[in-house]
């Protein structure tokens, strides 16, 4: 199983990082975007959709999804949620991910 991420998502991660009810240092926030950067697959997505009209942003992790051939979304977004689905990736929550990652270990 592996993980991906875009450029895009990995500047959202930077910016929100910094916000300040995290508390976190400019060092803590750049050793942060490192380790993500070392475990995820990064991915330039090629096509852009316009689907989350309420938040645009949200946009992005459509398009890596797409590039990645992802099966899953991960997400608590709620603009992301009301989709339940794009392009053959599934929207879920956390919950919904494990939940089907266990039913798919016992087959």
């Amino acid at each position: 199983m592996e993980g991906y991420a875009s450029q895009a998502i990995m500047d959202e991660l930077t910016r929100v990082l910094k916000y300040r009810r995290f508390g976190l240092t400019d060092e803590e926030v750049e050793d942060a975007r490192n380790y993500y950067i070392t475990v995820l697959v990064m991915v330039m997505p090629k096509v852009r959709v316009g689907i989350v009209e309420e938040d645009p942003e949200d946009n992005r992790v459509l398009e890596c999804a797409l590039e990645a051939r992802a099966d899953f979304i991960v997400t608590g977004d709620k603009h992301l949620l009301e989709i339940h689905g794009y392009g053959g990736v599934r929207i879920v929550r956390a919950s919904e991910f494990l939940e089907a990652f266990e039913s798919n270990l016992g087959s």
